[in-house]
Order: C-alpha cells, then structure tokens, then sequence
C-alpha cells in the first residue's frame, strides 16, 4: 500500500478527448479548495471525475497546495457541476474562487 500513489495511475485511464474552443471569452478558469487529498492518487481521482464532465479544458490538481484550478467551457458545464463531481469523489470542496 505504501507504494500505491506511485502506481495508482493504472486505475485511472487517460482520457484523453478533442477540445474545439469556439470562443476563448467563454473559457472560465475556477480554483477549487479541496479536503482530503494526501497523495498524487488523490490528484488523479479527482482529474478523472472532472475530466468525465462535457467541455472541461483542463484540470490540474495538487494535494501539495490542497486545490484544484480547472479551465471549462461555461456555456456547457459550470462551477456546480463540477464540484458536484468532485464531492463525489470522496473529496470534499470547501472554498472556490474565479480566476
């Protein structure tokens, strides 16, 4: 178990998916204060919830900082949705802030 953070990215699949921003004022960048993350597979748990949700740009967790800054296309997804995904992650938002 020990050794698990560093191995933990094989439960966790790349999804990778194709972005087309059709218009950059509609890309909002949002910092999520996150309870609960100790470890980097807590940062990929977190990455592959939100990541499952239409039109996320990009996320970028840190259990070091204790946060989560993600880039989303508003017009389709938005802050609730998106803490929603984290909360049910087993991690808990406690502050957000727009960047």
């Amino acid at each position: 178990m020990l050794a698990f953070p560093y191995y933990s990215g094989i439960f966790y699949p790349n999804i990778e998916k194709q972005i087309i921003v059709v218009d950059k004022s509609d890309i909002n960048t949002t910092e999520f204060k996150i309870s609960g993350m100790t470890c980097a597979s807590c940062e990929e748990h977190i990455n592959y919830e939100v990541n499952k949700l239409n039109r996320i740009v990009n996320s970028k967790a840190s259990y070091e900082n204790g946060n989560v800054i993600i880039e989303f296309d508003r017009t389709k997804t938005n802050e609730t949705e998106i803490e929603k995904a984290i909360n049910t992650s087993g991690y808990k938002v406690i502050d957000k802030k727009e960047n």
